[in-house]
């Protein structure tokens, strides 16, 4: 609970400090850079792909010999992670050095400019290689069911770099100090944690004349980063590469229009996605042999995921454009036929969480491992064909990714959940999978009509606003409300956790 609920609490400061930092930015620097800001963030995401996924799995190989105190093996599984990750770190300089070349046309305007942006994302690249040497240590809190400590850790220096920031911006006008402070406090931060890291486990400075791993461990260490790979690359290319693909099919102005709907959905998601990273540690501890009882636990968690889609997908769909008009101004709206796209592709995103969160708690990467091989093959195919051959642009890239995601990973998932997780039958997931669809679509058409009189009622963009807020909350409240009476899963809810809380009181 201490994980989930800090892991909100950062997203939430976050965000605001974010929502600052943009208007500050586009304010001094326009939507220019505000484009290149967001094609340098993408290209240095798909480096990240270098990681392979061992952090995951050395964060699974951590829950047993953390519950069980042996030292030993912690200290041999935290040195692996400092080797492997001191290579990684090698690699993406490298690969990030050779990025450069690749987007070096997409870098346009006078030579003081071009030189200008090229040294900013060095500065950018710098800041990602530099984790690699330091961030290693933070996984230890993860799997010890200390997260909410490297949430502390990234609120204070995060919201220290973004004030910074928008004081750099306003004083100097300048993208290259925005960068810089970036890498600076990245780096502050990382080595803080690494400190307390070592106040909190003196024991891992203890020399070993061995660190030699036990071959089925290293086998099993294996085979999930294996997994985590490619669960990572099909994270990545979907989702982290639409920007890169935007700015060759729609131009760098296009990326900075999508840039600013995409920090509102990475904020929802974010918020979503840490309040169940919080839950994963807990889920691989507490794992039992009764697959009926995991189950339930499972069909909860995803009914209570299913309850924050619909109130998210309100939200964006009700309040999103409305939003970014009264934020940024009109010329920063894009088309209802883009941000319907950008609305299904949230909902899909947000859905996924329970499966994913069971799948890193009980080490299923390596059985998936091809999906997102699958994933990739057809975001990029789709992606291409829509935007460079139909030439849909933006609109194309968006629903390459929509469909990807539909066509298999959204079903594959769940069954590796079933199937291996759980070893139970998997048809009764079409069941969840259908009620979620109705009452998603029905949260969707019931706030785009309620939009659609309150436009009629009044032109004011601020009292619509209002409105809009009002109808979210009503109609996200009665599609919840049904749930909990009508679904078996809602009413195992009320009964187990929400009376019970009631009758307690």
């Amino acid at each position: 609970m201490m994980n989930s609920l800090s892991g909100l609490i950062v997203v939430l400061v976050n965000t605001v400090m974010q929502f600052l930092n943009r208007t500050v930015f586009i304010h001094y620097l326009g939507k220019t850079y505000l484009g290149y800001n967001g094609l340098f963030s993408n290209v240095l995401g798909v480096l990240s792909l270098t990681e392979l996924g061992i952090g995951s799995a050395i964060i699974f190989s951590l829950y047993k010999p953390l519950r069980e105190g042996n030292k030993l093996l912690i200290i041999k599984l935290m040195y692996l992670f400092k080797k492997i990750y001191a290579l990684i770190g090698m690699i993406v300089l490298f690969l990030g050095i050779g990025a450069y070349f690749l987007i070096k046309n997409q870098i346009t305007g006078s030579a003081d400019k071009v030189a200008e942006l090229t040294i900013t994302y060095f500065l950018f690249l710098l800041g990602s290689v530099s984790a690699y040497y330091l961030t290693y240590k933070r996984s230890i809190f993860d799997a010890d069911q200390k997260g909410y400590k490297n949430q502390l850790n990234f609120l204070v220096f995060n919201s220290l770099s973004s004030i910074v920031q928008m004081l750099m911006l306003i004083l100097f006008k300048d993208f290259l100090l925005y960068a810089g402070v970036t890498t600076i406090f990245n780096v502050i931060g990382n080595i803080v944690i690494a400190r307390q890291v070592d106040r909190e486990y003196p024991f891992l400075s203890t020399e070993l004349t061995s660190y030699k791993l036990d071959d089925i461990l290293l086998a099993q260490i294996k085979k999930l980063t294996i997994g985590n790979f490619s669960n990572k690359l099909g994270t990545v290319v979907v989702y982290g590469t639409d920007n890169i693909f935007i700015s060759i099919f729609a131009g760098i102005s296009s990326v900075g229009l999508y840039s600013n709907y995409a920090l509102i959905v990475n904020t929802l998601v974010s918020m979503v996605s840490r309040a169940f990273s919080g839950l994963t540690s807990t889920i691989g501890i507490m794992k039992t042999k009764e697959s009926q009882k995991n189950l339930k636990n499972y069909r909860s968690i995803q009914m209570v995921n299913l309850f924050i889609t619909i109130i998210c997908i309100g939200g964006l769909s009700g309040l999103g454009n409305t939003f970014i008009q009264l934020w940024i101004g009109k010329e920063y709206v894009l088309p209802v036929s883009i941000t319907n796209i950008i609305v299904i592709n949230f909902a899909i995103e947000i859905y996924r969480r329970t499966s994913l969160t069971y799948i890193d708690a009980y080490g299923l990467a390596w059985i998936q491992r091809w999906k997102s091989i699958i994933e990739v093959i057809l975001n990029v195919t789709l992606s291409v064909f829509f935007a460079g051959i139909l030439k849909w642009g933006l609109l194309g890239i968006l629903m390459g990714t929509t469909i990807s995601i539909v066509v298999f990973p959204l079903w594959y998932e769940p069954y590796v959940v079933y199937k291996y997780g759980f070893k139970v039958n998997f048809r009764e997931y079409g069941k969840i999978a259908l009620i979620a669809l109705i009452s998603i679509a029905c949260e969707y058409i019931l706030v785009l009509n309620g939009k659609t009189w309150s436009s009629q009622i009044t032109q004011n963009l601020v009292t619509q606003f209002l409105m809009n807020i009002i109808i979210v909350i009503l109609s996200s409240l009665v599609i919840i409300t049904t749930l909990l009476y009508v679904t078996p899963d809602g009413r195992e809810l009320w009964t187990k956790y929400i009376r019970k809380g009631d009758s307690k009181q």
